[in-house]
């Protein structure tokens, strides 16, 4: 024993030596009987693998009421299920281990209980190549078309059989799958993000908001705010001198300018505009 322990410390030795030469750094830990890995615990000592959650790991579950399809919801607990199966050696294993995953659905309303029901063993079968196109509409509580029946539904009438292209357009080669809209936190979350960056820009002194390919009209100074500027418009026969003032940054009031040439409901949004027929 004494010297396969040696044996496992010089190739513990020479593994983290020959990772230093290439500039990287590992951690080893050997001999161990005991170990977690990923959310299975190994006993080498009892041959035994149990469900592991790590100690400051929060187990959550998407709530019941969540706006998302009922068919994932439906399938959360009886995956929760199936993974315990997996990574449960027997019985008794799984008993010990399911009280804080049921607990976490209670919370999360779904009305399920875990339990312990070791399907046949899957034997795995060479997966059919084919060309899938997957249409993803976003998902609603309160749109209440079915929006994947409806769509399969054009697809067959447009390419029947008697078609060239049915062989591409058709149930087989065309599936369809909600997609998830974020939630109102995220979206908040997201805005606030932005908003501190913009910021955070501004309190770090940035001056210039256009890409490197694009000039400044103002020499690299477009946020600058509360500035007195002036323009110089000419026509056909005419040039005029446009001064104006902005507390705003620089860059903002140019767009506004540019917009109101452009968009001809907000041509009377500034003095500086085109001559209304």
């Amino acid at each position: 024993m004494t010297e396969a322990f040696q044996q496992i410390d010089r190739i513990k030795k020479h593994v983290s030596k020959t990772l230093r030469k290439n500039g990287l750094k590992i951690t080893i830990e050997a001999s161990k009987k005991i170990i977690d890995f990923l959310d299975v615990t190994l006993n080498l000592n009892t041959g035994e693998y149990t469900p592991c959650i790590k100690p400051k790991n929060l187990l959550q579950f998407v709530n019941i009421i969540s706006n998302i399809p009922t068919a994932v919801l439906r399938n959360i607990p009886e995956g929760v299920n199936e993974r315990l199966l997996e990574i449960s050696s027997n019985e008794e294993v799984f008993n010990k281990a399911i009280p804080p995953y049921q607990k976490a659905l209670d919370e999360s309303g779904h009305r399920y209980n875990l339990h312990y029901q070791p399907g046949p063993q899957r034997t795995k079968r060479k997966p059919r190549r084919r060309n899938i196109i997957w249409y993803n509409p976003p998902y609603d509580q309160n749109v209440k078309t079915n929006l994947s029946k409806e769509f399969l539904k054009i697809i067959k009438k447009c390419f029947p059989p008697s078609r060239k292209l049915h062989k591409i357009f058709n149930k087989n080669t065309i599936k369809t799958s909600y997609s998830f809209m974020p939630n109102l936190g995220a979206i908040i979350e997201g805005n606030n993000k932005k908003k501190m960056q913009i910021e955070e820009s501004k309190s770090v002194g940035k001056q210039c908001s256009f890409p490197r390919s694009t000039k400044c009209p103002l020499q690299g100074k477009c946020l600058s705010r509360d500035i007195i500027y002036q323009a110089t418009v000419k026509c056909e026969d005419n040039e005029e001198i446009y001064v104006g003032l902005t507390v705003t940054d620089f860059r903002s009031r140019l767009a506004n300018h540019k917009a109101s040439f452009k968009t001809k409901s907000k041509q009377n949004a500034s003095e500086l505009r085109p001559l209304l027929p």
